[in-house]
């Protein structure tokens, strides 16, 4: 088995509506490491943020934030260590479309 550090998408910015951000490819175990939220606005926004298990859908049920405050021109670190199975994904929104930036990282297990 082979252990790689990664990032897991590309940086983007949230939408206002939840968006697939990373799915954990076939025959991969990935575990989610951190996530990065830069709040580029001048307003405190809200960010909602959920590990969804493979053919799953995002709700409270597997929500990893929900309504988290991101204050004006802040960074958040969300220090974690989620196992994520195969299929499962990375969803997220914001309050506000194209306000949070969002990096995220961890370790693919193939």
């Amino acid at each position: 088995m082979a252990m790689t550090q990664t990032k897991l998408h590309a940086p983007s910015q949230l939408g206002s509506t939840t968006s697939t951000l990373y799915t954990v490819p076939a025959s991969t175990t990935t575990i989610l490491k951190q996530i990065a939220l830069c709040n580029t606005s001048a307003t405190a926004r809200t960010v909602q943020l959920y590990v969804v298990p493979n053919a799953g859908t995002a709700g409270v049920a597997n929500a990893l934030v929900y309504d988290m405050t991101v204050d004006s021109k802040a960074t958040v670190f969300v220090n974690l260590s989620s196992v994520m199975e195969t299929g499962a994904t990375l969803q997220g929104q914001a309050s506000v479309a194209s306000a949070i930036t969002i990096h995220s990282s961890g370790i693919q297990e193939t």
